[in-house]
């Protein structure tokens, strides 16, 4: 596990993470039951892309990982 220290969410953080599969989106290479080629293929996909770029593609914050965001002290708590 690569542990990054600095802040959640600001564009160093970002850019440490380009291109590097994340724990948030390990469902899109491996399932319970079995693996996921075609989700494996398409994350492999994302993340090249993001490498090449320079730059996230994720369309930004959503509802849900705003609320895990407010919600994040506590739950270490």
């Amino acid at each position: 596990m690569i542990k990054l220290d600095m802040e959640q969410g600001t564009m160093e953080w970002a850019q440490a993470r380009l291109g590097l599969p994340t724990s948030s989106c390990f469902d899109q290479i491996v399932t319970p039951a079995r693996l996921q080629p075609a989700k494996a293929t398409a994350y492999l996909d994302t993340l090249l892309a993001e490498w090449v770029l320079g730059e996230p593609l994720d369309g930004g914050e959503s509802l849900e990982m705003r609320r895990g965001t407010v919600a994040e002290n506590q739950a270490r708590a």
